[in-house]
């Protein structure tokens, strides 16, 4: 059975452009078993903004709280997602180009 993923995508700046990081995510969910359900896009938003500064991201988080899908797949986790990681409910958080590494509530890195 396939699996749902979200795909989240973000860019610093307004310059900058989201199709690289929504290719590649695409590229490796299919061999993961995963299929794309939603995308969220957050553009020219610092990541360091919190959920209320972050549109996209907020409507992921509620989304993922009523389990639309079951996996977040983002271009990067860093330290400043594992918290946020830890309020959806237990959906993995996944950085495909490092797939030992899923962040979660139930499990860290």
């Amino acid at each position: 059975m396939r699996r749902a993923a979200a795909l989240y995508l973000r860019v610093s700046t307004v310059d900058q452009t989201t199709a690289n990081q929504e290719r590649e995510l695409r590229d490796v969910a299919a061999p993961m078993g995963c299929e794309v359900v939603k995308v969220y896009k957050d553009h020219g938003i610092s990541g360091a903004k919190g959920r209320d500064k972050r549109p996209a991201f907020d409507s992921l988080c509620r989304d993922a709280t009523k389990r639309q899908f079951d996996l977040i797949m983002a271009w990067s986790v860093g330290r400043s997602a594992r918290p946020v990681a830890a309020g959806l409910g237990g959906i993995p958080f996944r950085d495909p180009r490092a797939a030992d590494r899923s962040v979660s509530a139930s499990a860290g890195p």
